[in-house]
């Protein structure tokens, strides 16, 4: 990144992947290692994948800029507007209660990506988040909890 921009670069990416970081995608494809491997190598290692922001992955990976929006920030009406389906979002768990993490099965210090925001019959909205790792996606989330508790990342 240069001056806010996007700037190319180039990537050696071979079969040997041993991250643990991320798994292969839905369906087994390799895609997900792959660009796992060379965002690794942008960082010099595996190790320098731990920790960071959301914000600098979604750069890394669209060439767009997104901004943090703390928890509480935004209502669940602004959450389901950003959360339209038209851009990548995500959220982290930096700032919300054990509580919380512990009764939708969410990491603390963690990011998600927002897969779904939906209304349920009864007209309640909720938030189903998509765990990076691969495995251990939380449960659903009421749509006004996860505004109070999760703080957002939107494109700028």
């Amino acid at each position: 990144k240069e001056n806010g921009k996007a700037v190319p670069f180039e990537v050696t990416v071979d079969d040997q992947f041993a991250s643990g970081h991320t798994g292969t995608g839905d369906k087994g494809e390799l895609w997900p290692l792959i660009i796992e491997k060379a965002y690794a190598e942008v960082k010099g290692s595996y190790g320098g994948l731990d920790g960071g922001f959301p914000n600098d992955a979604m750069f890394m990976l669209t060439g767009e800029s997104y901004h943090r929006v703390e928890h509480g920030q935004t209502s669940a009406a602004d959450f389901a507007k950003y959360g339209g389906g038209e851009v990548p979002m995500e959220v982290d768990t930096c700032s919300s209660s054990q509580a919380f993490r512990d009764e939708y099965g969410l990491v603390g210090g963690h990011a998600y990506s927002v897969k779904e925001i939906y209304t349920d019959a009864d007209g309640k909205q909720w938030v189903v988040l998509s765990n990076p790792w691969g495995s251990h996606d939380p449960k659903p989330i009421p749509l006004d909890e996860a505004a109070a508790q999760l703080n957002l990342y939107v494109k700028d």
